[in-house]
């Protein structure tokens, strides 16, 4: 049993509300059994008698307010009609309908809690026929009943009306991003999701030097990008000439052999090809200043070929050319393994050279990156790196007269996340930059603590990743016995019954040498958060807890009603997950409006964008004093969106 905390988030209460019966039930309801004003609890068990649980509580501190509704139609208990109070400045709501679970009706009264409130100021009934109607000043600790009248009956209707933050714009050409096909569950069987649902991307720039700016819509596996512009609220779409057998996983406009118009940098990736695959070959464009491209001569040096995750365009030595660092996201075969960053020179004339070892040793560690970004972060006028992925700290790298290198002030200690984006601006106005990272978020069976394991466990030539919770300081793998044995099958005889795997730990289910052996990663936070600087480094905030819905893959910092103070946009979720951990779908798209309370940043209430899908990029394109946001999706339509009121 979980306490709602009033903040959207839950504290377990089991034991302390007289719960604790290990039982298992497959059925329960609740309703007021004794009229007494709050609600009971009947539990149905299976082989052992059912439950009946008297709640205690004293409803003389405690009010609440029952409402009975009622119908003359076939509806006669008015199921679907809701239900709004307004006391004390909040706000509840309940729908009407009784099924809950298998076979399993509650009470068919509707219930609130008020704590210790008198008297509710006003109370909204939305009949299920779309009627409206109001009651005022009613007292608590009673049972009201509500007569239904027929809609035909009503001489005037209160309308119902919400002015949209964005409008949709037609999508005359369909472009969409399509999926490599890959099942990550084939080769890799003991993960819990895919992670080749990480593209499409967004980038935007000015191509043909006509001042106005062109998004880049990444292409997926076999499926060449497209440039998309709008004009007169309709956007339009052409197909580039960059055909792809890859994943387009990054794309980047920058000038890279200074002759003022913006080439292109385009970044391959994803799981599909191995490692070895020339197919993953990352590269560089030439642009003739008219928005015409050509694919460059010089090599990028890189002595293998990576699953690119991210790449940066910055100046690391001040020389008035952009340097690139470049991101290797995983082993394309063995999660878990392999990425790493690369920091590579501009020689001048379009190449570049790999000066990693020299200038950023830091990158060369193994990490799984997702994301990265440069700032001037220390004010000095050399760019630093901020760098962000899977099982990783957030790593603040500072530029020292164009070498990267970590500082006391800006180390962020236990970040090690899932972080999927950051984004930056200078949110509180201290003329500093401050962050925003997004992460996999809190309402997950996963938690902060837990590992993965990574090892050949039976010595068959093929990479496992076992997954574990932390229970009294012991890890227990977050899998069922049968899916473990199926990719570890040495495991069957040690681990016969059920009962007896329900209690080993990862210790007890391998040898210490194995587990010595093995690549240990632990995850130390889930939430989103934004980092907000102080005199002493950064200050770290949780996301409002909207954001933490659903993993988050994209952010977008924009000062939408340009009242001068940032407010963010965030977008994510992951629909191919298992069935045990259940789908990461409980975002649509939010809007965070950015306020100050108190001299510090912070966020005022969410706005819910409903935008379905799994969003992967947003970008804004502003188009005669118009702010259009796109939306970039995984196996989804690109979608394109004007913002109209806020």
């Amino acid at each position: 049993a979980f306490k709602n905390e009033g903040d959207l988030s839950f504290k377990e209460m089991t034991e302390e509300w007289g719960l604790g019966t290990k039982t298992f039930s497959n059925g329960s309801a609740y309703g007021d059994l004794d009229n007494d004003g709050d609600l009971d609890l009947v539990v149905n068990n299976i082989n052992m008698p059912s439950q009946i649980y008297r709640n205690n509580t004293d409803t003389a501190q405690n009010r609440s307010i029952t409402i009975q509704l009622r119908s003359k139609t076939n509806n006669t208990y008015a199921l679907g009609t809701s239900i709004e109070i307004y006391y004390n400045g909040r706000k509840q709501m309940a729908d009407n309908f009784v099924t809950r679970g298998f076979q399993s009706t509650v009470d068919p009264r509707v219930h609130f809690g008020v704590e210790n409130t008198g008297v509710i100021d006003s109370l909204i009934v939305n009949w299920f026929d779309g009627s409206r109607e109001t009651h005022y000043n009613i007292a608590t600790n009673q049972l009201l009943e509500i007569e239904h009248v027929a809609i035909d009956d009503i001489k005037s209707k209160e309308a119902i009306s919400s002015k949209p933050i964005l409008v949709k714009l037609s999508n005359d050409s369909k472009i969409k991003y399509n999926p490599s096909g890959l099942n990550d569950f084939n080769r890799n069987g003991l993960l819990p999701k895919m992670y080749s649902t990480e593209s499409p991307s967004l980038t935007k720039t000015d191509v043909d030097g006509d001042g106005n700016d062109e998004i880049y819509f990444s292409g997926g596996k076999d499926q060449p990008g497209s440039f998309l512009s709008i004009s007169d609220d309709h956007f339009m779409v052409k197909s580039s000439a960059f055909m792809s057998k890859p994943e387009e996983t990054r794309s980047i406009f920058f000038d890279i052999d200074n002759d003022g118009d913006q080439d292109f940098y385009l970044a391959s990736g994803g799981r599909f090809y191995s490692s070895s695959s020339s197919v993953l070959k990352d590269r560089i464009y030439l642009n003739d200043g008219n928005g015409n491209f050509t694919l460059s001569e010089q090599d990028l040096p890189f002595l293998k070929y990576l699953s690119t995750s991210a790449v940066v365009p910055f100046d690391l030595d001040n020389d008035n050319d952009l340097d690139l660092f470049v991101a290797e996201r995983f082993h394309p075969f063995y999660y878990g393994t392999g990425g790493r960053g690369y920091l590579l020179e501009n020689q001048g004339d379009g190449s570049f050279k790999d000066v990693t070892d020299q200038k950023a040793a830091e990158l060369t560690k193994e990490n799984m990156i997702t994301d990265a970004l440069s700032v001037d972060i220390d004010g000095n006028g050399w760019q630093d790196l901020v760098v962000v992925g899977d099982w990783m700290p957030i790593t603040i790298l500072i530029n020292n007269s164009g070498k990267l290198e970590t500082r006391p002030k800006y180390d962020l200690p236990k970040t090690n996340g899932w972080w999927m984006d950051i984004e930056s601006a200078d949110l509180n106005n201290d003329g500093l930059p401050d962050f925003v990272v997004g992460n996999h978020g809190l309402n997950t069976t996963f938690k902060a603590g837990d590992r993965l394991y990574i090892n050949d466990f039976d010595n068959n030539g093929a990479i496992e990743q076992i997954y574990c919770t932390r229970i009294n300081d012991q890890y227990y793998p977050i899998l069922d016995k049968d899916e473990l044995i199926s990719q570890i099958p040495v495991l069957k005889k040690k681990v016969v019954y059920y009962r007896d795997y329900a209690g080993m730990s990862i210790e007890e289910l391998f040898t210490p040498g194995i587990i010595e052996q093995s690549k240990i990663l632990e995850v130390d936070i889930l939430a989103s958060v934004a980092l907000l600087s102080t005199p002493e480094g950064y200050e770290i905030k949780r996301l409002p807890q909207e954001a933490q819905y659903a993993p988050i893959h994209s952010l977008l910092i924009l000062d939408v009603n340009k009242d001068g103070i940032q407010d963010l946009f965030a977008g994510g979720n992951e629909f191919q997950v298992k069935p045990q951990f259940g789908r990461f779908d409980a975002s649509k798209g939010w809007l965070f409006p950015g306020k100050m309370a108190e001299g510090s940043y912070t966020f005022d209430k969410a706005v819910n964008l409903k935008i379905d899908g799994q969003i992967r990029d947003f970008e804004i394109l502003i188009k005669e004093n118009k702010q259009y946001l796109i939306v970039a999706k995984y196996d989804d339509e690109l979608e394109v969106y004007k913002i109209v009121g806020f």
